[in-house]
């Protein structure tokens, strides 16, 4: 324990197949400080010698077999080194490839135990009851006289003086330390590092929260924190499904306060049993890894009918979940975190359950970080296979049967709008995001300015329109003459009343003189239902060409 609080992110191990490690350090992403702890306080001969020599080779061979690194190795023993020894256990070291070592001798273990004297009283000097006894009197005090009158708040200075009188005993505790805090409301959760519990009270108008800490990862194994919950899922089928799960995949479950009730064994007295609360418990996602555990991504991909993959799309685990019946959750969620899989199985079973849930919410997010699942996506209908492959090496795909929903038309035109708008930002200096909502109109600009941004011609409907034509420079217009016109306008898009300019487009129509009154001339589509060809265009704003070839009326017959 010594070891462990002067290396407070050390892991202890309990004795059994240890792989030769007492403690270790995570050093870096594949490395590992490791301190062997012997008991050899009386001797240290051959026979010692021989056990420093197998915890050492164990050490190195299990390192070798799992990946990792031995940065530092230390030996951790009540009794000071010899030069012989010393020396022939550092050959020892250095045939095994450690570069860095120790003997942590008596000397040593007594400068630790000068920096922690409240794990040698704890262990060795009975001051294991005395802190149990001395947090239950001050515990008892703090919850038995601090309430304020009605409509009365309590002030700094009245709790003030109790505060710290049970701060500096509490913290006499070698495992834990503890924080405390008041405010206007109930506790908030938070990460912080270390904190395990919050033990909060209501005094008045005032809370109070003592907030406790972990001073090294080996003292929650050493004092372990554990609760006691029972749950009465009669008459409540919904709780008793919730429960289940739970059971089964470790799934979060939320008991009410009628059907709850638990103990905690929390350090400082601050547990006991509770009756009327309500109970949440939060799935703790253990990414950690077993040899056999899935590998952090894959791919999803989706086979139509004849056989051919028509999309893929990366997935990464972000969560794994164990049930106390052995069943394993494991869910895969894309980068955009709006398509997640979620995969359940129970160890006496051969079949999985596969939930597939796809979000909608895009308000305000880029299109490239959307296109790629939306695309996955819109491809999943009925008769489309899903199948899932590692993400390494060639695609080895395990599909499922086909399934059995009808593609939706709104996933579908969102799928379009978002591939559009890719298309889009890649020609636009301006940073575009999906827009809250998209009228019919600027919904067909959205999509012909991607197909004009892409090289190729669209096509579209116009109606007659007036221009002004310089007398001095313009060609004579006839009224029925039928011309060819081509117009550059500007191509621009609209995202949230925000207009984005991407560039000219230019229209060349079949047109027929309507009129011509002066300088003012009207031009009617040449037929009801011929349409322009759209382009890119370098070029002026609002010019018009006309065809000069094509300025005469045509004859009774009509010209084609």
């Amino acid at each position: 324990m010594l070891v462990c609080a002067d290396y407070p992110t050390g892991q202890k191990f309990t004795p059994g197949p240890d792989g030769g490690i007492d403690v270790f350090v995570p050093d870096g992403e594949s490395g590992r400080k490791v301190l062997q702890v012997k008991n050899f306080a009386m001797k240290f001969t051959s026979t010692e010698f021989r056990q420093v020599k197998r915890s050492l080779n164990r050490v190195a061979d299990t390192a070798e077999a799992q990946g990792w690194k031995v940065t530092e190795w230390h030996l951790v023993t009540p009794r000071d080194p010899t030069p012989g020894y010393f020396a022939k256990i550092g050959d020892l070291v250095a045939a095994r490839g450690i570069s860095s070592w120790s003997w942590m001798g008596l000397t040593h273990l007594d400068i630790l135990a000068g920096r922690h004297p409240d794990l040698v009283d704890y262990y060795l000097n009975g001051g294991k009851d005395r802190l149990v006894e001395q947090l239950a009197d001050l515990t008892a005090i703090i919850r038995g006289d601090m309430t304020a009158a009605q409509g009365q708040r309590l002030q700094p200075s009245d709790i003030g003086e109790r505060i710290m009188a049970l701060a500096r005993a509490a913290n006499n505790d070698p495992h834990y330390r503890y924080h405390f805090e008041t405010s206007d409301g109930p506790p908030v959760a938070r990460d912080e590092p270390w904190l395990v519990a919050v033990a909060s009270e209501q005094h008045g108008p005032l809370w109070l929260h003592v907030k406790v800490y972990a001073k090294f990862y080996a003292a929650l194994e050493e004092r372990p924190i554990t609760t006691k919950v029972r749950v009465n899922t009669a008459g409540n089928p919904e709780l008793a499904e919730s429960f289940e799960q739970f059971l089964n995949f470790g799934t979060d479950v939320y008991v009410p306060a009628d059907a709850a009730e638990a103990e905690l064994d929390l350090p400082g007295n601050l547990g006991g049993v509770l009756g009327n609360a309500e109970i949440r418990i939060i799935a703790g996602s253990s990414e950690g890894g077993e040899q056999d555990d899935p590998p952090p991504t894959l791919m999803a991909g989706a086979r139509n009918p004849a056989g051919a993959i028509v999309a893929e799309l990366e997935l990464h685990r972000t969560e794994l979940t164990r049930g106390v019946r052995g069943g394993v959750r494991v869910v895969w969620t894309d980068v955009a975190e709006l398509f997640k899989l979620e995969i359940r199985s129970m160890p006496d079973s051969a079949e999985l359950d596969v939930t597939i849930t796809m979000g909608w919410e895009i308000k305000g997010r880029l299109p490239a970080d959307l296109v790629d699942t939306f695309a996955f996506m819109d491809a999943l209908e009925r008769g489309v296979c899903l199948g899932i492959s590692p993400s390494y090496g060639p695609r080895r795909y395990d599909f499922g049967t086909p399934l059995q929903q009808d593609r939706e038309n709104d996933l579908h035109l969102t799928a379009r709008v978002v591939s559009a708008l890719h298309i889009i930002q890649q020609h636009c200096n301006e940073l575009l995001r999906m827009p809250s909502e998209i009228s019919s109109p600027e919904l067909k600009r959205i999509f012909e300015a991607a197909t004009l941004l892409q090289g190729d011609p669209a096509t579209a409907t116009w109606a007659p329109f007036t221009l002004t034509v310089d007398s001095d420079d313009g060609p004579t217009l006839v009224p029925g003459a039928r011309i060819n016109v081509a117009v550059t306008t500007p191509l621009t898009i609209t995202l949230d009343e925000t207009d984005h300019r991407l560039g000219l487009v230019a229209s060349f129509l079949d047109a027929t003189v309507a009129s011509v009154d002066g300088s003012q001339v009207t031009l009617n589509p040449q037929d009801p239902s011929s349409k322009a060809t759209r382009v890119l265009a370098v070029g002026e704003e609002y010019r018009v060409w006309v065809d000069s070839s094509s300025l005469s009326p045509p004859d009774d017959e009509g010209v084609e």
